[in-house]
């Protein structure tokens, strides 16, 4: 039986809440379907999905957190359409042109027309800077104006000895990877797709990135010019032609001692956007706490209600409907809110569903709690990941969970993220879908109950 599990003051017992799944597979099965057209921001579809939920949150009973009492948070942003171009061979020898969508595809990193960028390639493994794993493999060379070459994952993926081993970790993931590379000075970032490494097949990144992209329209810190993707053929081929075996490098960077290989090839990458300005919305909602001295803390659950919208066909259906990113993650934090709202909580329980994977999930916790003097900051290194219990770790699922500590107060965040691939629509993907997601609320469930405990915060979460 799915159960969260929350713990009494009094008997210390567990008390298993039921997580209703028949109204988490008709979310799923509502947020995936045809109507919404796949959920992009900014769109019908997309406006749709927001209001479903709210709709959502209401009935449950939370509390509007939203801006002017409402359970929405608008947020500015820009949509960039890509239209990219990339050639790379050894430095003063013939160049190959690579075929977009076909052997890679391109975007650019900050939310301009137009971007140019070339530089010396460098292949620096897995690209991961972690000093909780002992790990670094940039070993403070000098990166600045260079495209890095990279592989998707992290270590662990073949070495179960180091990371969590085959359990992704947020650093085998291609968002730190482009964060890394512009801390680096970087010029861009170029990742080598395999489908076990990044657990989709090519159709999925074609897909995904060939469509509109959305950034945060404010203020930039400094990135990377651009970013992308290769096929592995791509990869192997331009590597061969200056000397270097991929299969050989991919071992090299399987070990704590790799260093950045300088690869004499020289890329150049332009990326013409088709640029607009728009405005989504997050939703937001709260359950107040009831212990006047702990409710104003929280926990915090999320998963990102967009997905791609409309693109390429993909089998003859331009549908990108997003069944397990992230309709599937939604369903949770809805069946997660229902059954949170039965428990005797002490702490405040907020929920959100923010409009993307990467723009500023501190924006919807701000709307739960006002931020409390001083500086937040991930307690990854000192803590260590915190997976949302066993359910995450099936299989290619993925959830991310870390504490945010700042001051005297502590925030649990559980993000609740695609459960496997970037689904697109395909015959049963969503009852394949709930199979997953359902497995992993129970772990999701034991971890929030956990964490939900009346009385004063653990040392670590001071």
């Amino acid at each position: 039986m799915l159960a969260f599990v929350a713990t009494t003051a009094a008997s210390q017992r567990l008390s298993p809440i039921p997580v209703d799944t028949a109204a988490m597979d008709a979310h799923l099965r509502f947020l995936a379907s045809d109507l919404l057209e796949g959920r992009a921001p900014a769109t019908r579809g997309g406006r749709l999905a927001a209001e479903y939920i709210a709709a959502q949150f209401q009935a449950l009973g939370l509390e509007p957190a939203g801006a002017n009492g409402s359970y929405f948070q608008p947020v500015a942003l820009v949509g960039m359409t890509p239209q990219p171009m990339l050639s790379w061979g050894k430095a003063g020898g013939a160049t190959d042109t690579l075929v977009y969508r076909d052997a890679f595809v391109a975007w650019a990193e900050r939310p301009e027309a137009d971007i140019a960028a070339s530089g010396e390639v460098v292949f620096v493994g897995y690209g991961i800077r972690a000093p909780e794993w002992q790990w670094d493999d940039y070993k403070g060379a000098d990166l600045r104006g260079k495209v890095l070459l990279m592989l998707v994952n992290d270590p662990g993926l073949v070495d179960s000895t180091v990371f969590l081993g085959k359990i992704l970790t947020y650093y085998g993931r291609w968002t730190y990877k482009l964060e890394e590379a512009a801390r680096q000075g970087a010029a861009g970032a170029i990742l080598i797709h395999t489908t076990e490494s990044a657990t989709y097949p090519w159709e999925v990144v074609r897909g995904s990135w060939s469509v509109e992209q959305f950034k945060l329209d404010q203020p930039h810190s400094p990135s990377i010019a651009f970013a992308g993707w290769v096929t592995e053929a791509s990869a192997r081929t331009a590597l061969s032609k200056a000397g270097l075996n991929l299969d050989s490098l991919t071992r090299t960077a399987a070990r704590r001692g790799f260093r950045p290989i300088p690869t004499g090839i020289t890329a150049s990458v332009g990326v013409h956007s088709a640029l607009r300005r728009v405005e989504s919305d997050n939703v937001v909602a709260r359950l107040p706490g009831r212990d006047p001295r702990l409710a104003s803390q929280a926990v915090l659950i999320t998963a990102h209600w967009d997905h791609k919208g409309i693109g390429p066909p993909i089998r003859g259906d331009s549908i990108y409907n997003g069944a397990e990113d992230n309709a599937s993650g939604v369903a949770a934090i809805l069946g997660a809110a229902k059954a949170l709202a039965r428990l005797p909580r002490q702490r405040s329980v907020c929920t959100a569903a923010p409009h993307s994977t990467r723009p500023d999930r501190r924006g919807a916790e701000s709307r739960c709690h006002k931020r409390p003097r001083g500086d937040a900051r991930h307690g990854r290194a000192r803590h260590g990941p915190l997976d949302a219990g066993t359910g995450f770790r099936s299989g290619r699922a993925r959830g991310v969970a870390h504490y945010r500590v700042a001051a005297r107060r502590a925030w649990l965040v559980f993000s609740v993220g695609p459960l496997s691939v970037c689904a697109r629509r395909r015959p049963g993907v969503v009852d394949q879908t709930r199979r997953r997601f359902c497995r992993a609320s129970r772990g999701m469930g034991r971890a929030a109950g956990e964490h939900l405990q009346p009385g004063p915060l653990s040392s670590a979460q001071r």
